[in-house]
């Protein structure tokens, strides 16, 4: 069986060594944050249980220019944290950049593209395609902004698009892959809708809200009770400052019910079916329940710390394999085949393939962060692979040692 593997997939490998990251603790919240006040470097961990946080120090030690951060995002993949750079704090402006921690430490640090405006902009959010390429928006169409792809492998960034008037502010992604971006100074939401080879069409309206000023958006998926939603954050003073609107659909946003004000951005957490607003004046992390209604969760240090800009949650779903690229589209390599899961930290943690035969790729302890990935570089397959030429697959085992199943995985997609 493992031969079997190795000839699929045209390389001697049989079993890889695991990569254990060490980023945003299990359930908690990576922010970003400009305008800093010490002891803030542009990153805080924020516990939605505990209401603790913690600055994140060393990101100017370890090789930025500045300490303003603008947008953030966890790898859907491996233990790197994306910035969006800021021109503030330093100038980072036109920067995708990225950071390994050690703990509460930046570690390492990345300049992974830059985009080349007329005028420098800040990066204001970032997210991944179904290859786990980061798909960010920056800038107005009149400074050549828009919606951007870096490769995940090479850096190389392309322009996917920009909308006429307004400035690109806030990206979500559907379960389906579709890329949405919010436009501040309109209220408009445009779709860049995903082909089934992995393209993103250009930007056509989607959705209005009536508030102009988008901050942030997210997607919250069916939960049995509510449909595929978008939800949208806007800064005041107008109001509604949060608007919900219908994936199917689309049109008019609907106001959310929330007491809170100068938000200014919205992430769906999805181990708690909820939403987790950033909050700045006083600078803290809101719970918004998806019907509406709000909690503070918890206070960002002494709630002074400058300005929350984004906020990322570390939700990922137990047992769920995340591979890149899952959209071959026939190509024979060289890519790197990266997978992970997560599972609770501590558990001990196997991830590999169940058809067309089972193959331990990698065993590892989950670490604080619940995720372990393994990644084959340079692969290059003698026959274009059909769809679902692998079944990929996690399994862990919990606390009394009884073993539990994640759900399979096709691979490719196409």
């Amino acid at each position: 069986m493992r031969a079997h593997f190795a000839r699929l997939l045209g390389t001697g490998l049989l079993l890889a060594l695991p990569l254990v990251a060490q980023t945003v603790p299990y359930g908690q919240s990576v922010v970003s944050v400009f305008g800093n006040v010490a002891p803030g470097e542009g990153l805080w961990f924020v516990d939605r249980v505990s209401g603790a946080s913690q600055s994140i120090t060393g990101l100017l030690a370890a090789g930025s220019v500045g300490s303003g951060v603008n947008a953030v995002a966890i790898d859907p993949i491996d233990d790197r944290i994306w910035l969006g750079g800021m021109n503030s704090n330093g100038n980072t402006a036109n920067q995708l950049n990225w950071v390994r921690l050690t703990g509460g430490v930046v570690s390492q640090f990345q300049q992974f593209a830059t985009i080349t405006p007329a005028t420098a902009q800040a990066i204001h959010a970032i997210v991944f395609d179904d290859n786990a390429n980061p798909v960010f928006c920056a800038g107005t169409a009149a400074v050549f902004g828009g919606v951007f792809r870096a490769d995940r492998r090479t850096g190389i960034v392309t322009s996917l698009g920009a909308v006429a008037s307004g400035t690109h502010t806030a990206l979500a992604k559907d379960s389906a892959g579709n890329v949405y971006v919010g436009m501040f100074g309109n209220g408009q939401v445009h779709v860049l809708a995903k082909a089934l080879d992995g393209s993103l069409a250009p930007p056509v309206l989607f959705g209005t809200v009536s508030n102009p000023n988008i901050a942030g958006l997210t997607f919250a998926p069916s939960d049995g009770i509510q449909p595929d939603q978008l939800f949208v954050v806007c800064s005041g003073p107008a109001s509604p400052l949060v608007s919900v609107i219908p994936i199917l659909g689309g049109g008019a946003g609907s106001a959310v019910a929330t007491t809170q004000t100068m938000l200014n951005w919205i992430d769906y957490d999805r181990r708690h079916n909820d939403l987790l607003l950033a909050q700045t004046s006083p600078d803290r992390v809101v719970r918004l329940a998806r019907g509406g209604g709000d909690t503070v969760l918890a206070s960002i240090g002494n709630s002074n710390i400058g300005t929350p800009s984004c906020l990322d949650t570390n939700d990922g779903a137990d047992g769920e394999v995340v591979a890149a690229p899952m959209i071959l589209n026939g190509a024979l390599g060289p890519f790197d085949l990266e997978l992970s899961t997560t599972a609770p930290p501590g558990s001990l943690v196997l991830l590999g393939t169940v058809a067309p035969a089972v193959q331990v790729l990698t065993i590892a302890v989950a670490g604080p962060d619940g995720r372990v990935f393994v990644k084959f570089p340079n692969l290059t397959v003698g026959v274009a692979l059909p769809p679902g030429a692998l079944q990929m697959m996690a399994a862990w085992f919990d606390p009394s040692f009884n073993l539990q199943l994640g759900t399979p995985v096709a691979w490719p997609a196409l």
